[in-house]
């Protein structure tokens, strides 16, 4: 690290160390707030990311994250890779921002023999927050009435907050919807139904718990029911969620089973006649467009940072991420693949599992939806900025 001087081009040839790029973004709530490159680092991770990195990880919480709002570190992803085709990624997750950065430093040097060959090395790394204030008072008076924008939970979790702080004056107890969320909050692996759950006594069994759940149990709740354990579950509510199960598993099975009498599919040789091009075009045209929003190499990475997002396995996250620098090598975008739905061609040229292809495909439309809502919420903010205190006009 003495050694170091950061104005530098180190480009001596042969070269005497290791050069390497780091891409990093910050994501808040699931949606990118920030993206970033480091070129042509040639210090090493454990002195680079701890005494460079890290600060400028801080400096831009500080710029994007403004009072009344607060956020925490969820967790970290890092990606290691070459421009070489026989080695696969290094995909690894942290908790918060404790990345050992040794073991990235260990990874990059296993590599220093394809870097003098001419191969270029990168680490990926996405910084995962959330925000956990509620919010001020100032702000409630201002903002209740008015319709809030995001996705489903946000909007849950934006009008439930308005509440909190004169809930907490007039009770001396803190909010309802605090006291759920803390109560039901997803204890993780090996339980894989994040952010929240039900662990059910009676079946030894844990539930997912959606949005519409989750209000059901505030207003128990704020009814002054009980509601200290899991085993304090309303009765009605523990029903509808066993019937949503059944429900959920009854479309499982409709979808894995042929029903009688129907005849499988065969496959043939036979090249298709010219009206089932036709019919096939005709389906085609029937996909209605999607138009997605900003940058279309851009978009479709926060795409992948969106799908990695709702899946906790480190494989899952790469199975993504391939599929992602397959379509932006080969010039495609969300629009392309949205008209084509063709998961098999993700399956067959990029190699990614067939269900990963699939989601790649299936959610495109809800993305361009969601990305929407928040480019017009960013735009009416800009608009109308917050005051000192944090409330709006």
């Amino acid at each position: 690290m003495k050694d170091w001087n950061r104005d530098a081009a180190y480009d001596e040839i042969p070269p005497t160390c290791i050069h390497y790029r780091i891409d990093w973004r910050l994501m808040i709530n699931k949606t990118v707030v920030s993206r970033n490159t480091e070129e042509d680092i040639v210090l090493e991770p454990t002195s680079y990311g701890p005494r460079v990195l890290l600060p400028r990880l801080e400096e831009l919480l500080k710029r994007k994250v403004l009072p009344p709002r607060s956020v925490q570190a969820d967790d970290t992803d890092v990606v290691i890779k070459v421009t070489e085709r026989s080695e696969d990624d290094f995909v690894t997750q942290y908790e918060k921002t404790d990345i050992d950065w040794a073991q990235v430093e260990r990874r990059l040097l296993k590599w220093s023999d394809l870097f003098r060959k001419g191969k270029r090395l990168r680490v990926t790394i996405c910084f995962r927050y959330l925000e956990v204030s509620p919010v001020t008072a100032n702000n409630t008076s201002k903002t209740r009435g008015k319709q809030v924008r995001g996705t489903a939970t946000q909007k849950m979790q934006a009008e439930l907050t308005t509440e909190v702080n004169a809930e907490q004056v007039t009770t001396g107890r803190p909010a309802a919807w605090q006291h759920v969320y803390a109560l039901f909050r997803c204890p993780g692996p090996p339980c894989d139904l994040k952010p929240w759950c039900w662990f059910d006594s009676r079946k030894n069994k844990r539930f997912e718990l959606k949005t519409h759940h989750l209000r059901t149990l505030i207003r128990h709740k704020e009814n002054e029911q009980p509601l200290d354990t899991h085993d304090d579950m309303p009765e009605d509510l523990r029903q509808q969620i066993y019937k949503e199960e059944e429900q959920s598993e009854r479309r499982k099975q409709t979808n894995n089973t042929v029903p009688s009498g129907i005849v499988p599919i065969q496959i043939t040789n036979v090249l298709p006649s010219h009206a089932s091009v036709q019919a096939e075009a005709a389906l085609k045209s029937e996909v209605s467009p999607v138009e997605v929003s900003g940058l279309r190499d851009e978009s479709v990475q926060d795409y992948c940072d969106w799908q990695q997002s709702q899946v906790r396995k480190p494989s899952l996250k790469a199975a993504f991420q391939k599929a992602t620098d397959f379509v932006v090598d080969r010039g495609l975008d969300l629009e392309l693949l949205h008209e084509d739905q063709n998961p098999q061609f993700l399956v067959e040229e990029a190699k990614v599992p067939v269900g990963i292809a699939r989601q790649y495909y299936r959610d495109i439309k809800s993305f361009a939806k969601r990305r929407k809502l928040e480019h017009h919420a960013a735009s009416k903010e800009q608009e109308h900025p917050p005051t000192k205190h944090g409330s709006t006009y």
